[in-house]
């Protein structure tokens, strides 16, 4: 039912702790796609090392676009209903995520994608902050509200953990000669506007499931130069998708000149629309959200400490 991909370049020293927090999942029914992108420091060993891999290494075929050209190649190789991707540095603390996660979009048909909290972890092994904690206080919205959130605060779904429909993912992953540069250099990002444009519906998990390793060679880092600019485009997009749907327009016009179809508002929800985005960009605003959520747990502790005594 699940397809399982890694893209992956010489980090053998991550891989095993990847491929053992995947087959640790009490969810069985999935396949494990391995794109490869001919590393020299051993990755190959260790794939040997496993069954139940199925695994290519090989230069990529377009090396402006690494990353998308490695995950567009598996998208050849999935054969699952759903798709969840897992960075070769990254992976999975909860074992019932897969279970759980399929289990509702298999219970709710009009929802296209899972998604739930992640947490870093040091190139140690150490594991440290939750990124974005205060959703357990107060949870994004879901469903057509999470296209209000995103445009609101640009925060997308955790490249770490997302599962989401092969056909829903086959859709909105960046076209080889149709998208922009932009959402091949970025990918998920361009993922994400694809999937708000085409108004497809998310479901949010109060509950940390995967981890997230900061490390020195990782790819933000390597390719800051060339996917910054890409991620600034990215926002600048989000902001003319404000305006088209605003003024009711059927279409949006990208950075770059290409056009996307836009989802479709009523003039009352329209409207509505201008006071939604405005109090979700205060609310979720790091200087609103956090410190409300700080004064929020340390009132639970007090609540709590009082009713102990």
């Amino acid at each position: 039912m699940l397809s399982v991909v890694t893209i992956s370049l010489n980090q053998a020293r991550f891989l095993k702790s990847t491929i053992e927090s995947i087959f640790s999942q009490r969810f069985k029914d999935f396949e494990y796609i391995v794109i490869d992108g001919n590393s020299n420091d051993g990755t190959q060993d260790i794939l040997k090392e496993y069954d139940g891999i199925n695994w290519v290494s090989e230069p990529d075929p377009d090396e402006r676009y690494g990353f998308w050209s490695a995950f567009h190649k598996s998208l050849d190789k999935i054969s699952g209903d759903y798709v969840v991707q897992c960075c070769v540095s990254d992976g999975f603390l909860d074992p019932n995520w897969f279970k759980d996660g399929i289990e509702f979009l298999e219970n709710n048909p009009d929802y296209s994608l899972v998604w739930a909290l992640e947490q870093r972890l040091s190139e140690e092994g150490l594991l440290g902050e939750i990124v974005h904690p205060e959703y357990f206080d107060f949870p994004p919205p879901e469903g057509r509200k999470a296209l209000i959130s995103w445009l609101a605060t640009g925060i997308t779904f955790p490249e770490s953990n997302y599962i989401v429909r092969a056909k829903v993912l086959k859709d909105c992953w960046a076209n080889e000669t149709l998208s922009p540069d932009y959402h091949k250099i970025q990918p998920h990002l361009g993922f994400i506007f694809n999937f708000h444009c085409g108004d497809y519906k998310s479901k949010y998990f109060p509950r940390v499931v995967s981890w997230s390793r900061i490390h020195k060679d990782q790819r933000y880092e390597r390719l800051k130069k060339k996917e910054r600019p890409a991620a600034i485009k990215y926002l600048k997009d989000i902001n003319r998708l404000k305006f088209s749907l605003l003024f009711g327009k059927k279409t949006v016009t990208l950075v770059d000149g290409s056009v996307i179809s836009v989802p479709n508002f009523s003039k009352s929800e329209r409207i509505k629309l201008i006071f939604d985005i405005f109090t979700q960009k205060i609310r979720y605003s790091r200087f609103v959200i956090k410190p409300i959520s700080r004064i929020y747990r340390s009132f639970l502790r007090r609540l709590n400490l009082y009713r102990n005594n």
